[in-house]
Protein backbone atom coordinates (compact mmCIF):
# COMPACT_ATOMS: atom_id res chain seq x y z
CA UNK A 1 0.00 0.00 0.00
CA UNK A 2 2.98 2.32 0.41
CA UNK A 3 3.88 2.03 -3.25
CA UNK A 4 3.74 5.49 -4.91
CA UNK A 5 3.46 7.21 -1.51
CA UNK A 6 6.05 9.66 -0.16
CA UNK A 7 8.11 7.36 2.07
CA UNK A 8 11.16 8.01 4.24
CA UNK A 9 12.94 4.84 5.34
CA UNK A 10 15.51 4.63 8.13
CA UNK A 11 18.70 2.87 9.20
CA UNK A 12 18.64 -0.78 8.03
CA UNK A 13 15.07 -0.51 6.75
CA UNK A 14 16.33 -1.38 3.28
CA UNK A 15 16.36 -5.01 4.47
CA UNK A 16 12.55 -5.05 4.29
CA UNK A 17 11.45 -7.78 1.88
CA UNK A 18 9.33 -5.30 -0.12
CA UNK A 19 11.76 -2.38 -0.04
CA UNK A 20 12.27 -2.31 -3.81
CA UNK A 21 8.53 -2.18 -4.41
CA UNK A 22 7.95 0.54 -1.82
CA UNK A 23 10.95 2.48 -3.24
CA UNK A 24 11.29 5.19 -0.58
CA UNK A 25 12.45 8.54 -1.97
CA UNK A 26 14.52 9.31 1.13
CA UNK A 27 16.54 7.36 3.67
CA UNK A 28 17.72 8.65 7.05
CA UNK A 29 20.58 7.60 9.31
CA UNK A 30 21.14 9.58 12.53
CA UNK A 31 24.49 10.33 14.16
CA UNK A 32 26.46 7.12 14.59
CA UNK A 33 27.61 6.04 18.04
CA UNK A 34 30.96 4.31 17.89
CA UNK A 35 31.75 1.61 20.43
CA UNK A 36 31.11 -1.94 19.38
CA UNK A 37 30.67 -0.41 15.94
CA UNK A 38 34.01 0.52 14.38
CA UNK A 39 34.66 2.70 11.35
CA UNK A 40 35.21 -0.48 9.33
CA UNK A 41 31.73 -1.63 10.38
CA UNK A 42 30.25 1.68 9.30
CA UNK A 43 31.98 1.47 5.92
CA UNK A 44 30.63 -2.07 5.39
CA UNK A 45 27.15 -0.93 6.44
CA UNK A 46 27.21 2.08 4.11
CA UNK A 47 28.34 -0.07 1.20
CA UNK A 48 25.52 -2.53 1.79
CA UNK A 49 23.13 0.38 2.14
CA UNK A 50 24.23 1.89 -1.17
CA UNK A 51 23.51 -1.40 -2.95
CA UNK A 52 19.98 -1.62 -1.54
CA UNK A 53 18.67 1.95 -1.49
CA UNK A 54 17.61 2.12 -5.13
CA UNK A 55 17.39 5.84 -6.03
CA UNK A 56 16.75 7.23 -2.55
CA UNK A 57 18.34 10.48 -1.42
CA UNK A 58 20.34 9.79 1.72
CA UNK A 59 20.41 11.96 4.84
CA UNK A 60 23.37 11.55 7.21
CA UNK A 61 24.76 13.67 10.01
CA UNK A 62 27.79 15.79 9.14
CA UNK A 63 29.94 13.66 11.48
CA UNK A 64 29.87 10.91 8.84
CA UNK A 65 31.01 13.16 5.97
CA UNK A 66 34.75 12.42 6.41
CA UNK A 67 34.35 8.64 6.15
CA UNK A 68 32.02 8.99 3.16
CA UNK A 69 34.55 11.22 1.41
CA UNK A 70 37.68 9.27 2.36
CA UNK A 71 36.19 5.88 1.41
CA UNK A 72 34.50 7.22 -1.74
CA UNK A 73 31.11 5.92 -0.61
CA UNK A 74 27.68 6.49 -2.20
CA UNK A 75 29.13 7.38 -5.60
CA UNK A 76 26.36 8.73 -7.84
CA UNK A 77 23.86 9.09 -4.98
CA UNK A 78 22.55 12.38 -3.64
CA UNK A 79 23.71 12.66 -0.02
CA UNK A 80 22.59 15.47 2.29
CA UNK A 81 24.10 16.20 5.68
CA UNK A 82 22.26 17.49 8.72
CA UNK A 83 24.07 19.32 11.51
CA UNK A 84 22.84 18.08 14.89
CA UNK A 85 23.66 20.57 17.62
CA UNK A 86 22.17 20.91 21.10
CA UNK A 87 18.67 20.06 22.22
CA UNK A 88 15.17 21.25 21.37
CA UNK A 89 15.15 23.57 24.39
CA UNK A 90 17.84 25.64 22.66
CA UNK A 91 15.65 26.33 19.61
CA UNK A 92 12.46 28.42 19.20
CA UNK A 93 9.46 26.19 19.83
CA UNK A 94 7.39 28.08 17.24
CA UNK A 95 9.82 27.72 14.31
CA UNK A 96 10.23 24.80 11.94
CA UNK A 97 13.65 23.13 12.23
CA UNK A 98 15.83 24.44 9.40
CA UNK A 99 17.68 21.40 8.08
CA UNK A 100 19.87 23.69 5.96
CA UNK A 101 21.26 25.03 9.25
CA UNK A 102 21.65 23.48 12.72
CA UNK A 103 18.88 21.30 14.15
CA UNK A 104 18.44 19.53 17.50
CA UNK A 105 20.28 16.25 18.01
CA UNK A 106 17.99 13.22 18.11
CA UNK A 107 17.60 10.25 20.44
CA UNK A 108 16.05 8.12 17.70
CA UNK A 109 15.88 8.37 13.92
CA UNK A 110 12.09 8.96 13.60
CA UNK A 111 12.61 12.39 15.21
CA UNK A 112 15.13 13.17 12.46
CA UNK A 113 12.59 12.08 9.82
CA UNK A 114 9.86 14.24 11.33
CA UNK A 115 12.03 17.37 11.24
CA UNK A 116 13.00 16.68 7.62
CA UNK A 117 9.40 15.99 6.57
CA UNK A 118 8.16 19.20 8.22
CA UNK A 119 10.91 21.20 6.52
CA UNK A 120 9.91 19.68 3.15
CA UNK A 121 6.38 20.99 3.62
CA UNK A 122 4.38 17.85 4.32
CA UNK A 123 1.19 18.71 6.19
CA UNK A 124 0.22 15.14 7.16
CA UNK A 125 2.87 12.72 8.40
CA UNK A 126 2.33 9.10 9.43
CA UNK A 127 4.72 7.08 11.57
CA UNK A 128 5.12 3.34 10.96
CA UNK A 129 7.15 0.93 13.07
CA UNK A 130 7.81 3.36 15.92
CA UNK A 131 7.21 0.77 18.62
CA UNK A 132 9.44 2.04 21.45
CA UNK A 133 8.04 -0.74 23.63
CA UNK A 134 11.17 -2.63 24.66
CA UNK A 135 10.81 -1.29 28.21
CA UNK A 136 7.61 -3.38 28.42
CA UNK A 137 8.65 -6.41 26.40
CA UNK A 138 12.11 -6.59 27.98
CA UNK A 139 13.87 -7.04 24.64
CA UNK A 140 14.71 -5.06 21.55
CA UNK A 141 13.59 -6.78 18.36
CA UNK A 142 14.15 -5.97 14.70
CA UNK A 143 11.71 -6.86 11.92
CA UNK A 144 14.69 -8.05 9.87
CA UNK A 145 17.66 -10.33 10.39
CA UNK A 146 20.74 -8.14 11.02
CA UNK A 147 23.55 -8.50 8.48
CA UNK A 148 26.79 -6.50 8.67
CA UNK A 149 25.76 -4.94 12.02
CA UNK A 150 24.91 -8.19 13.77
CA UNK A 151 25.95 -7.91 17.44
CA UNK A 152 27.05 -4.27 17.08
CA UNK A 153 24.33 -2.61 19.16
CA UNK A 154 26.09 -1.51 22.33
CA UNK A 155 22.80 -0.91 24.18
CA UNK A 156 21.65 -4.55 24.17
CA UNK A 157 23.27 -7.91 24.85
CA UNK A 158 23.39 -10.85 22.42
CA UNK A 159 19.85 -11.89 23.38
CA UNK A 160 18.45 -8.42 22.64
CA UNK A 161 17.94 -7.41 26.27
CA UNK A 162 18.98 -3.88 27.31
CA UNK A 163 22.29 -3.79 29.19
CA UNK A 164 21.16 -1.07 31.61
CA UNK A 165 17.60 0.01 32.35
CA UNK A 166 18.95 3.13 34.04
CA UNK A 167 20.55 4.22 30.77
CA UNK A 168 17.50 3.13 28.77
CA UNK A 169 15.02 5.08 30.87
CA UNK A 170 17.11 8.25 30.70
CA UNK A 171 17.20 7.85 26.93
CA UNK A 172 13.46 7.23 26.74
CA UNK A 173 12.75 10.36 28.76
CA UNK A 174 14.82 12.39 26.30
CA UNK A 175 13.11 10.71 23.37
CA UNK A 176 9.62 11.47 24.65
CA UNK A 177 10.67 15.10 25.27
CA UNK A 178 11.79 15.30 21.64
CA UNK A 179 8.52 13.86 20.35
CA UNK A 180 6.63 16.36 22.53
CA UNK A 181 8.71 19.24 21.11
CA UNK A 182 8.11 18.07 17.54
CA UNK A 183 4.38 17.80 18.26
CA UNK A 184 4.28 21.37 19.58
CA UNK A 185 6.14 22.70 16.54
CA UNK A 186 3.84 20.78 14.21
CA UNK A 187 0.70 22.08 15.93
CA UNK A 188 1.96 25.65 15.68
CA UNK A 189 2.28 25.26 11.90
CA UNK A 190 -0.90 23.26 11.30
CA UNK A 191 0.98 20.05 10.56
CA UNK A 192 -0.73 16.83 11.60
CA UNK A 193 1.34 13.85 12.75
CA UNK A 194 -0.26 10.44 13.29
CA UNK A 195 1.02 7.15 14.65
CA UNK A 196 -0.01 4.36 12.28
CA UNK A 197 2.14 1.75 14.02
CA UNK A 198 0.40 -1.48 14.99
CA UNK A 199 0.97 -1.51 18.74
CA UNK A 200 3.93 0.06 20.48
CA UNK A 201 4.00 2.60 23.29
CA UNK A 202 4.46 5.96 21.57
CA UNK A 203 1.51 8.01 22.81
CA UNK A 204 2.43 11.56 21.77
CA UNK A 205 0.51 11.45 18.48
CA UNK A 206 -3.06 10.40 17.64
CA UNK A 207 -3.42 6.77 16.62
CA UNK A 208 -4.74 5.79 13.23
CA UNK A 209 -5.27 2.38 11.64
CA UNK A 210 -2.83 2.00 8.76
CA UNK A 211 -5.24 0.13 6.47
CA UNK A 212 -7.90 2.82 6.98
CA UNK A 213 -5.68 5.36 5.22
CA UNK A 214 -6.25 3.72 1.85
CA UNK A 215 -9.60 3.62 0.01
CA UNK A 216 -10.96 0.07 -0.49
CA UNK A 217 -10.74 0.45 -4.28
CA UNK A 218 -7.04 1.27 -3.98
CA UNK A 219 -6.40 -1.77 -1.80
CA UNK A 220 -8.41 -4.03 -4.10
CA UNK A 221 -6.51 -2.89 -7.22
CA UNK A 222 -3.21 -3.58 -5.47
CA UNK A 223 -4.38 -7.08 -4.49
CA UNK A 224 -5.44 -7.79 -8.05
CA UNK A 225 -2.02 -6.73 -9.35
Amino acid sequence: MLKSEHVISVSSGYLHSEYSEIAPAYHCVPQITYGLMSQADVVAWFREMHQKLEHATLFLNYTEEPVVREEALFVGREVRYTVFSGGFSEYPIDELPDIASCIPAVQSVPVMCLMIAMYMGFSEIYLLGTDHDHFRSGEYKYFFEPTVLRGKDCTVDVSGKPRSWYTEFIGLARLWEQYRAVKQIAQHHGIRIFNATAGGELDEFPRVDFASLFPPAHVQSLDEN
